[in-house]
């Protein structure tokens, strides 16, 4: 029976490690037989991905469900609810709860933040945080204490996070947090760039690895990087529609990233702009003590770019990694 469980746990699981948008073969798994029916029905509701969009998972049946009350969920994420929705689910989650994943979702008041369910969260992924309300006054302390935090700050309906709300995350991990992902899909304005910037500072001394996706940081949320005296992984994400903005950056990260540094990650377009600007920032900055680089797939009409890219990094002692090699 062991075998069985410990197959079905990833038998539904997709990329992302749940099973809600594709719950078919636990579902009929769960039918096969009575041994197999708790399995089955552990592993539905350990992890849980609602989706507004796509309505495979309704939440008002997961609710109902007598399953639901006897297995503790893991993992979960919800996408496009209304606000009463999301906090009837959490407000039935038990303390087990190790990731959770808020996309979009309208609405939402910041007490959510502060549900029971989140005293054991360990990796929390925030898109969107400016849906969520900002408070009246300060906000009181967290009751969770985040080893991985991803947010994506956008631009819902014109607004941006509160800074209150950023300081109270930051400093809710301060003392946990190792991993952090961030992307802007827009410029911040200044009041959420300054509080970006002195929040981070809270967290900095002790990330191990650090994504900047999406706009360029400001400045002054550059100049901490040298903070970060424990960094080993940095990842950059050159995707929006105006990446050369990023080129400049590139040599400000450069120039303040701590000697820990040992894998550099780049995924940018365009393809050509961005290589050549990462070949002159390896040689001028600080990138030289890394050990790996790490490259996206590429075309065949960049085979010139990567073979330069490829003789600057054998110069100086730096492993070359694509994720794949060619793209046809």
């Amino acid at each position: 029976m062991e075998i069985i469980e410990h197959i079905l746990e990833f038998a539904g699981l997709d990329d992302s490690g749940l099973v809600g948008t594709n719950p078919s073969d636990l579902l009929s798994a769960a039918l096969v037989c009575s041994r197999w029916r708790e399995a089955g029905q552990r592993a539905l509701c350990r992890h849980v991905d609602f989706d507004g969009t796509r309505r495979r998972l309704e939440p008002a049946r997961w609710l109902a469900s007598e399953a639901r009350s006897r297995f503790r969920v893991k993992t979960m994420r919800i996408n496009h609810l209304q606000a009463e929705m999301v906090m009837e689910i959490l407000g039935q989650c038990g303390s087990d709860m190790g990731e959770l994943s808020i996309m979009d979702c309208e609405g939402l008041d910041f007490g959510v933040l502060y549900m029971p369910c989140f005293a054991t969260i360990k990796r929390l992924r925030l898109i969107y945080p400016e849906t969520i309300g900002e408070p009246v006054g300060p906000m009181p302390p967290l009751i969770f204490r985040p080893s991985h935090l991803e947010l994506n700050v956008g631009t819902t309906n014109g607004d941006l996070p509160s800074p209150g709300l950023l300081h109270a995350l930051f400093t809710s991990a301060r003392n946990t947090l190792v991993s952090l992902d961030l992307c802007f899909d827009t410029e911040a304005d200044q009041d959420v760039a300054d509080a970006m910037s002195s929040a981070f500072a809270l967290i900095a001394p002790r990330l191990r690895q650090l994504t900047l996706a999406g706009s360029p940081p400001a400045i002054d949320f550059v100049a901490h990087l040298s903070s970060c005296k424990r960094l080993e992984s940095l990842k950059i994400e050159t995707f929006t529609h105006s990446p050369g903005d990023w080129i400049p950056c590139l040599d400000a990260i450069g120039r303040r990233v701590p000697a820990s540094l040992r894998v550099l990650t780049v995924s940018g377009y365009p393809f050509r702009d961005v290589t050549r600007k990462v070949i002159h920032t390896l040689a001028q900055t600080g990138f030289r003590q890394i050990k790996e680089l790490r490259y996206p797939s590429f075309r065949p009409e960049y085979l010139a770019d990567v073979d330069l890219l490829r003789s600057e990094c054998g110069r100086l002692g730096i492993k070359l990694a694509f994720r794949d090699e060619l793209l046809s």
